[in-house]
């Protein structure tokens, strides 16, 4: 079955010395037919954002080494279990890379 992303013609590195984008077949978002502005998808229509409010933008993500679980042993020890990909919501706020050591001291009072 042939989706949007196997459509791309990526060559690899030995075949192409040229940057990555320009082994990239360029063609148009599938849900707006406007052409790509990111790397595989418009910036408008990118698949991993849910929501955007006047605050935050919340994306689906999903967390690669999922929760951390124990066991305890027979012996009293306690062993990690095998972890397995969890489904999460990211929220992105506003500004957030602009945020001092000062403001962040007090979201973590307000947290505990």
């Amino acid at each position: 079955m042939e989706t949007e992303f196997s459509k791309l013609n990526i060559s690899d590195e030995n075949s192409n010395k040229d940057s990555n984008l320009e082994s990239i077949s360029h063609k148009n978002c599938s849900n707006c037919n406007k052409p790509f502005t990111e790397e595989l998808w418009c910036k408008e229509c990118d698949p991993f954002k849910m929501i955007e409010g006047g605050f935050a933008k919340v994306y689906s993500a999903t967390w690669i080494d999922g929760e951390a679980r124990y066991v305890k042993q027979d012996d009293g020890s306690w062993k990690k279990t095998n972890p397995y990909p969890k489904k999460v919501a990211l929220k992105r706020l506003n500004g957030s890379q602009n945020m001092s050591a000062e403001y962040l001291n007090e979201i973590i009072k307000i947290l505990n």
